[in-house]
């Protein structure tokens, strides 16, 4: 399958929303492409990478649009799954088209004592940013994936560091992780069940 791809410096898990201002012509090609059904592939801008392009990246959907008054496309895109980017071209607009084969990311998880504190805390943060919480009509809080997606889309790390959660065998390592700087848990604590009451 080949699909158009663009490259920003962001990184985007499956189920992830975003929003993105449209004006350089080629993506605005590319998002007329993509609004057919087949959507395109948003990659993580790296600047010493073939085509500055990382190689999995998120095949997203567009969900929704508008046109401002100043000719300004601003789309809303969410994530159906991931890819690996591979054979490259450039067309003569400077779109960039590339093969992508869809990988698999983080299998299903329990929730447990480090996750639920997680889950509360992104509770917290859709009650105190009424905008972002808007992105995600359905929140999954009791999807341990899904919360921990959510954090490092949302936390100022480097982008190489959030690509290394991109990997399909990196959920407990982002777990424990999270559970460092958001729950300011030891990072060695076993990732176990313990009976506990929330408020």
């Amino acid at each position: 399958m080949q699909l158009g791809v663009f490259p920003l410096p962001l990184v985007l898990f499956p189920k992830g929303v975003t929003q993105l201002k449209i004006f350089e012509p080629r993506y605005l090609r590319l998002v007329k492409q993509a609004a057919s059904g087949q959507g395109f592939v948003l990659s993580t801008y790296l600047p010493d990478a073939d085509f500055n392009t990382s190689k999995l990246g998120a095949w997203v959907d567009i969900v929704d649009f508008a046109q401002r008054d100043d000719g300004l496309l601003i789309i809303d895109i969410c994530t159906r799954e991931l890819v690996e980017i591979s054979d490259i071209k450039v067309e003569d607009d400077g779109l960039r088209v590339a093969k992508v084969q869809p990988v698999n990311h983080w299998p299903q998880a329990d929730l447990c004592s480090k996750s639920r504190k997680l889950s509360l805390a992104l509770q917290e943060i859709h009650r105190s940013m009424p905008e972002y919480a808007k992105m995600y009509a359905k929140p999954e809080f009791d999807n341990p994936t899904w919360v921990c997606a959510r954090f490092i889309e949302l936390l100022p790390l480097p982008v190489e560091k959030k690509l290394e959660f991109l990997l399909p065998n990196s959920f407990d390592d982002c777990l424990s992780f999270l559970a460092t700087i958001i729950n300011g848990e030891n990072k060695s604590d076993p990732i176990t069940e313990h009976p506990r009451k929330y408020s």
